[in-house]
């Protein structure tokens, strides 16, 4: 009796089922826990890396915008062939074609709208024209897929017609809507303009855009009226 006595204890002392399942339950929910945390932890990280590309993007776009911008030429004069700041494309001239004796092309991207184009004194392509020459400069937003994206065209030899080739790089993606808008000196905004309209010329132009999924957001850039003393003839 004394044996059986012990053997009672021994088996009294371990668990029982319903305590080793609550053990399990416990165990499970602080690793569920530990897992949730990581998790967090690792999205935490993906998403900081994320905000830094975006921010290093859009840093990078907006020095190139501010370059373009800055030496944007102002040409009212109708002995100048620069192209007026426009929301229109830069199109090879009639002349051209019948100088050419060939037959207008219309080489419209229909997935894509011209949001500002102009003439530009600066250049970012590696092997831009002759020193001195402007450059053409066409930003526009075109639709590929389902989704829309800034991209940035520049053709070489501004002021003379001719079916020059065109650089093309892609500076912001996954955008609903983005706009250029001209502001004047005395508070005016022009988000639409003729070329008179544009004298004086702006002293800023707003670039507003819209992430996809996003709130709208707005940069400034500052213009500096150039080309004064520029004159192309075909």
């Amino acid at each position: 009796m004394r044996y059986l006595s012990k053997k009672s204890s021994f088996l009294e002392s371990g668990f029982t089922l319903f305590e080793a399942l609550i053990a399990m339950a416990i165990t499970a929910i602080i690793g569920a826990v530990m897992f949730q945390t990581w998790d967090m932890t690792a999205q935490s990280g993906a998403d900081v890396a994320r905000i830094t590309r975006e921010r290093e993007r859009e840093r990078i776009v907006f020095a190139l915008l501010d370059n373009d911008l800055a030496g944007m030429i102002f040409s009212g004069e109708e002995n100048r062939r620069l192209p007026s700041p426009s929301t229109e494309p830069i199109e090879i001239s009639d002349e051209f074609y019948e100088a050419m004796g060939r037959k207008k092309e219309d080489n419209r991207d229909k997935n894509s709208r011209t949001l500002l184009s102009f003439a530009s004194e600066t250049s970012v392509g590696e092997d831009a024209g002759s020193p001195g020459y402007p450059v053409c400069v066409e930003y526009v937003l075109r639709l590929t897929g389902t989704r829309h994206s800034l991209v940035r065209r520049e053709r070489d030899l501004c002021g003379v017609s001719g079916d020059f080739p065109w650089t093309e790089a892609e500076l912001m993606d996954n955008i609903e809507r983005a706009a250029f808008e001209m502001i004047f000196q005395n508070g005016k905004k022009l988000a639409k303009w003729q070329k008179e309209d544009l004298t004086p010329p702006p002293i800023a132009i707003r670039l507003a855009w819209t992430p996809a999924g996003g709130e709208e957001r707005e940069f400034l850039f500052p213009v500096f009226s150039g080309g004064a003393d520029v004159e192309w003839e075909e």
